[in-house]
């Protein structure tokens, strides 16, 4: 049996998974549940002092009065987010069916490497992104970077064409990234590395 490539070519993105639409909103949701689980607990401290014999019925009846005002605070924010969460997908492909699409290409990487102080001690952040460019619908050649990515994406494709998506507000995505198969040369881009220093708490 032959050991599993190490250097496996992929792209593994440093953005976040998914979009924020409400984070505030999310907050309290969890703060809400936080609540909820404190009644709970609250709860079964009060039973297990009535097991011991003290006097735990006004305390059983607080629990069980926040744990009802949390758990409606709970639901009512739920369903506010679901609702938020419905707008926020639908205003998304409203923006992906009217985006327009060009051909373009990746004509270097990008390296990005910030330097943090944490402890008395200085740590490497490091990150790349593709350099596209493409022809608009007026003819004029646009530069426009990738979200980041954590490994080194400077011999991962098998060529150098990608689909550019611009949506109405300005903002781009792509689409049709070719990874090399193991064992493929690819394409090696150019790398720039760019960076400064972050100074840590």
């Amino acid at each position: 049996m032959t050991e599993p490539d190490r250097e496996a070519v992929q792209l593994i993105s440093a953005e976040p998974e998914q979009e924020e639409y409400a984070p505030v909103l999310r907050v309290l949701i969890a703060v809400a549940y936080m609540g909820v689980l404190a009644a709970v607990i609250g709860a079964l401290a009060a039973l297990l002092g009535a097991v011991s014999g003290r006097q735990a019925d006004h305390k059983i009846m607080m629990c069980a009065g926040a744990f009802l005002a949390f758990a409606a605070l709970a639901a009512v924010l739920s369903l506010i987010d679901r609702r938020k969460r419905r707008e926020f997908e639908s205003a998304k492909e409203r923006l992906l069916e009217s985006a327009v699409r060009f051909e373009g290409e990746v004509v270097s990487a990008e390296k990005l490497v910030k330097r943090i102080r944490y402890a008395n001690e200085w740590f490497e952040d490091r990150s790349w992104r593709f350099v596209i460019r493409y022809n608009d619908e007026n003819g004029d050649t646009v530069t426009v970077k990738s979200g980041r990515y954590l490994n080194d994406i400077s011999n991962v494709l098998k060529n150098t064409k990608v689909t550019v998506v611009r949506t109405s507000d300005g903002a781009h995505t792509f689409e049709g990234f070719e990874l090399r198969d193991n064992g493929e040369k690819g394409v090696t881009l150019r790398v720039a590395e760019t960076g400064g220093v972050t100074e840590g708490e």
